[in-house]
């Protein structure tokens, strides 16, 4: 017997559930072999972006800008995964190490990784030889791709392929350099790993999370919107080290997208103004500094006039105080900032198979303000702790998301229509931690 909803809360009395008013986002039978490549050229197909399009933009203080168009990402990304399979026998499941600063070949090299199977394992360049060391125990690779630069990081036993090597760049001629023909892919599943991203180690060390293809299916899936009337050009400020740095890639090439990727210099609020307005960027996707340094720029060095393509800011709502976004908007009128909705955190939180319930608060903090804090409902027979949770939440987004506290309750106060009584929660911290200090 199929359980019933109220239509006007949601909820079922039959599993004690309340379910999104929401459209369902339609998403690809779990049970259908897919990976993320596959589910990304299919909607390239069905929306194609202009040949002349940009796929990657590069941009350094040090060169000129360099681009990537979509026929000519695609066509390497071919070639490379032909090589991948031919000359370095690399199959599903088999992990792949990435150690290297953001350079135009990384997304090229990352999207045929999980275009073949592979796990892609992305690191921070500028991580210690000890973290480095103990990322690798974790991820267990068959092989690393690295730099000149970056490579003595790497132990003496892991093979290592150089982005900067003519040997690598030969991999993009002629699908794997021979008369042979590679071996057919293996069939990869939505629910197989597609890559292995490393925390920053909030609560202890690095730990790290496997992500599948299912993930960065579903997430591409929530943000595509058929009725667009143009692709969007995006602000990369995120590397591609970093979960939200690699959705953001993975999001832009499903969806015909520009993505405008700075290289890994110092932040400076001068060439992110000029990026904006010579590539014509009309999403930015940041740290809430970056706003208030852009805002503080348009007030001293007179900025505006190249902001006048952004469309859209997406910030995190804890460090933006409400006089710095009102700042923002004067300064900036036709840019509509968008907090990080609680419900980003909450999805996250829910998908762990410990936690039966979730909601996040702003919790006040002497510092910065406001810091995500998290309440918690455990399954029964669960006995999930406080960094566990800190930890999961942590390697998927970016470090201004990243739950600070949490708390565990036996149930999350809604209404009769199922909509979380945040202040009821917001109440119930402060009470708490004010007794606490008694």
């Amino acid at each position: 017997m199929k359980a019933t909803r109220d239509p006007q809360s949601g909820y079922c009395s039959e599993t004690k559930t309340f379910h999104s008013l929401r459209p369902i986002v339609p998403l690809p039978p779990e049970s259908l072999p897919l990976s993320f490549p596959s589910f990304a050229l299919s909607l390239l197909r069905h929306s194609p972006p202009s040949p002349s399009t940009p796929a990657f933009i590069f941009t350094s203080s040090k060169s000129i800008p360099k681009s990537l168009s979509f026929p000519d990402f695609l066509s390497l990304s071919n070639s490379l995964s032909a090589s991948l399979r031919l000359r370095l026998r690399l199959s599903k499941g088999d992990v792949a190490f990435l150690l290297s600063p953001l350079r135009l070949e990384i997304p090229v090299l990352s999207f045929s990784l999980l275009h073949i199977g592979a796990v892609l394992s992305p690191s921070n360049p500028l991580s210690s030889p000890s973290d480095i060391s103990r990322q690798i125990r974790l991820s267990r690779p068959k092989i690393a791709f690295a730099t000149s630069s970056t490579a003595a990081s790497l132990p003496p036993d892991l093979p290592v392929v150089l982005i900067d090597s003519d040997h690598f760049r030969s991999m993009f001629i002629g699908g794997g350099g021979g008369s042979e023909d590679p071996p057919p892919i293996e069939v990869i599943r939505q629910s197989d790993t597609a890559a292995i991203l490393f925390s920053s180690g909030t609560t202890g060390r690095s730990k790290a999370a496997a992500i599948p293809h299912r993930s960065y299916i579903a997430m591409v899936a929530g943000f595509r919107d058929p009725a667009a009337e143009a692709a969007e050009v995006t602000m990369l400020l995120a590397p591609l080290f970093h979960t939200m740095g690699l959705f953001l890639f993975l999001k832009g090439v499903a969806l015909g997208e520009t993505a405008v990727m700075a290289a890994a210099e110092r932040f400076e609020v001068g060439a992110v103004a000029t990026a904006v307005a010579e590539h014509g960027v009309t999403v930015l996707a940041a740290a809430p500094t970056v706003l208030v340094a852009l805002e503080r720029a348009a007030a001293e060095e007179g900025i505006v006039v190249g902001l006048v393509s952004l469309r859209r800011a997406f910030v995190g709502g804890a460090p933006l105080s409400r006089e710095a976004a009102e700042r923002f908007a004067r300064r900036f009128p036709h840019v509509r900032i968008e907090q990080v909705p609680p419900m980003e955190l909450e999805l996250i939180l829910q998908s762990l198979p410990q936690i039966s319930d979730a909601a996040v608060i702003p919790y006040p903090h002497e510092e910065v303000g406001q810091i995500p804090m998290a309440y918690v409902v455990r399954k029964p027979g669960s006995h999930i702790d406080e960094a566990t949770v800190m930890e999961f939440v942590a390697t998927q987004v970016a470090p201004y998301k990243k739950i600070r506290r949490v708390a565990f309750v036996d149930s999350i106060p809604k209404s009769p229509t199922g909509k979380i009584l945040r202040r009821e929660l917001v109440s119930h911290a402060i009470s708490a931690s004010s007794a606490s200090k008694l």
